[in-house]
């Protein structure tokens, strides 16, 4: 990965900052698509703690304020351990990430800016000192911004992207004519600004997915589903050093101090709770040739009850964790369940319509099968007047 990044010292006036060349092109397209996402976004700020650190999701303008005034406030600290770093595709016309690492004897944090899909990722074991002193501090140059006289809106800034936005997309989506000797130009031009891999550095073709910790693209095989979450292995390294941190920081909580210079004479009692007899010879030369501090540290011992306690905490989150499991494939089954009920509601209010329809044709059919019969009947009744009318005028003519 880093053979093939160039990186080469710029400005003199900030110290410390440097660009990486990545060896990839970036994917226009895909790219603008991210921006117009991002003008559409409701909430201006979104905050989500992760495994790997704090991502925080802007809508497009409120992105680039923030990234400004980033860029000023990290400015001023030249005499601070700050690493400023740009990153660019492989054309080096793009800058696709700025990279903020705070580096000192008390804090130590690196703040990501991705400048394609608006997003900022805070990691570091100092991340919250970002929170609690720097984005104060960033947000107050922010709204001292003025566009001209007047100060910065967010909302007309976003529809303004917006517009731009679309109309370079809907320029780049309509299909240019070309002829069969152009299409070798057109794929080579298609592969070119394919999507690399940030994980193995290959070419994605087909089943794409993201890091929801760093946001990089990788290929699904290059990324792992871990506790509901779409992680890639480096992060998933990162995430066992912290946690292997935490760890060494709780037995360093437990380690105790003797001072055996402040030990009393009348508490060095042996076993059978007598005072110790005077030292040997022996002794007296183990303690000459042996010069023993003052304050000795001495690491408490794993106890059985401490490993039990690790046992049981164990055992506690593997229970959490099956509980969430249970939890997640519970609510996926009420979800499921919510579907075929709503599927069948809406099946049972069409047979309720069919039937109503049907039982309207049917009182209608029954109507007309009354009122045929009366028709019936009335034909039958004259029919039978006129044959006895004609049955006299017979027998008086055979008369």
């Amino acid at each position: 990965m880093e053979d093939n990044q160039q990186v080469s010292k710029v400005g003199s006036s900030i110290p410390n900052k440097r660009q990486i060349t990545k060896d990839y092109s970036l994917n226009i397209q895909r790219a603008l698509m991210n921006k117009l996402e991002a003008t559409k976004r409701e909430a201006h700020l979104e905050f989500k703690n992760t495994g790997g650190g704090l991502v925080i999701t802007a809508d497009a303008a409120t992105f680039e304020l923030i990234r400004q005034a980033t860029a000023i406030y990290y400015s001023r600290m030249t005499e601070e351990n700050i690493l400023i770093q740009e990153e660019k595709d492989k054309s080096n016309n793009i800058i696709v990430q700025h990279s903020y690492k705070y580096n000192n004897n008390d804090y130590c944090y690196t703040v990501n800016f991705y400048n394609t899909k608006s997003k900022i990722l805070v990691n570091g074991k100092d991340q919250n000192r970002f929170v609690d002193v720097d984005l104060i501090e960033i947000r107050q140059i922010a709204q001292n911004a003025k566009c001209g006289k007047s100060k910065v809106n967010l909302t007309h800034l976003n529809n303004l992207m917006r517009e731009r936005l679309e109309q370079s997309v809907g320029a780049k989506i309509t299909p240019a004519t070309c002829d069969k000797n152009q299409t070798g130009a057109v794929r080579d031009e298609e592969v070119y600004e394919a999507e690399i891999c940030g994980i193995c550095e290959n070419t994605i073709e087909d089943n794409a997915d993201s890091c929801e910790i760093c946001q990089n693209i990788a290929h699904s095989s290059c990324l792992v589903c871990s506790d509901g979450q779409t992680i890639c292995f480096p992060c998933i390294d990162t995430i066992k050093r912290t946690s292997k941190i935490q760890v060494n920081s709780n037995i360093d909580e437990h380690q105790t101090y003797v001072k055996l210079g402040e030990t009393p004479k009348e508490q060095q009692t042996n076993i059978n709770g007598k005072p110790q007899s005077e030292p040997s010879n022996h002794q007296q030369a183990n303690s000459k040739a042996i010069s023993c501090p003052a304050d000795v540290r001495i690491d408490a011992p794993a106890t059985k009850a401490s490993k039990s306690k690790q046992d049981q905490t164990d055992t506690k989150t593997k229970d959490m964790r099956e509980r969430e499991l249970k939890l997640r494939k519970a609510e996926e089954q009420l979800k499921i369940k919510e579907k075929t009920l709503k599927e069948d509601q809406a099946k049972a209010i069409q047979l309720e319509t069919r039937v109503q329809y049907l039982e309207a044709r049917n009182f209608e059919l029954e109507s007309l099968v009354t009122t045929m019969r009366r028709r019936l009947e009335e034909l039958q009744g004259n029919c039978s007047t006129a044959d006895n009318k004609k049955q006299p005028r017979r027998t008086a003519r055979n008369l």
